[in-house]
């Protein structure tokens, strides 16, 4: 008897130490969709696009304070700067291959009042294809226009 009373105690304990998952991150919480994206191969001269969906996790209101590109090449909008708890947000992120031939991987910082990530770098990758001469010619004869 003594045994299964012990063993009723330990199992009330170890069920009241352990907390739900499902329960909300407690102060704001800056989650992303993704934080990597790869635009895979694209013709230089193309602006490619992509969008990184986030969400608030936590309980309190979110505020992005900032989006830096890590490059001029890069441009960012971002719908909006505060978000309450389970809001969602967007940030759109454009990228002009002009003159970029080769691998690319550039980054984004997103600052916030996340206590726990008051920065969260986002990527994205590609691989610009040279443009073709029938490109470039076609390019050079408006240019002489």
């Amino acid at each position: 008897m003594m045994r299964i009373l012990h063993a009723i105690l330990m199992l009330g304990i170890a069920a009241g130490m352990a907390e739900p998952q499902d329960k909300p991150a407690r102060g704001p919480r800056l989650q992303f969709d993704e934080t990597a994206f790869d635009f895979g191969r694209i013709n230089e001269g193309k602006v490619a696009e992509h969008i990184f969906r986030f969400t608030n996790a936590g309980t309190d209101t979110l505020k992005i304070t900032k989006v830096d590109a890590s490059c001029g090449c890069t441009a960012t909008v971002l719908t909006q700067t505060t978000i309450a708890p389970g809001g969602q947000g967007e940030i759109k992120a454009t990228f002009d291959s002009r003159g970029r031939i080769g691998k690319a991987r550039k980054s984004i910082y997103v600052r916030s009042n996340d206590t726990q990530s008051p920065i969260i770098t986002l990527m994205f990758t590609a691989e610009v294809l040279a443009a073709s001469k029938e490109e470039h010619g076609s390019f050079l004869d408006v240019l002489k226009n």
